[in-house]
């Protein structure tokens, strides 16, 4: 909503990544395939080593899923399932 706003008085920093280009608005965020990684590593210090991936039936959710999959497994984990959903639902 701030990006689609009127004017920006001040020049804005969103820590997330929009299709939005304009004066004054600056994007700074993580891809999504290195908070996958951040959030794999945490699981491992914790000694977690089994996932479950929960995923949306889009091309992205997929991406997603092969990406902490591949990442997942090369650290020693495992994945026990993997399930998608239909956005909305």
């Amino acid at each position: 909503a701030l990006a689609e706003s009127g004017d920006l008085p001040k020049p804005v920093l969103a820590l997330n990544q929009i299709d939005t280009a304009r004066e004054g608005f600056y994007q700074f965020s993580l891809r999504p395939e290195d908070e996958l990684e951040q959030a794999a590593d945490n699981a491992l210090q914790e000694d977690r080593r089994k996932a479950l991936l929960l995923a949306p039936a889009k091309d992205f959710g997929q991406r997603m899923v092969s990406h902490f999959s591949d990442y997942w497994q090369q650290q020693g984990g495992q994945v026990v399932a993997e399930q998608t959903y239909a956005p909305g639902e």
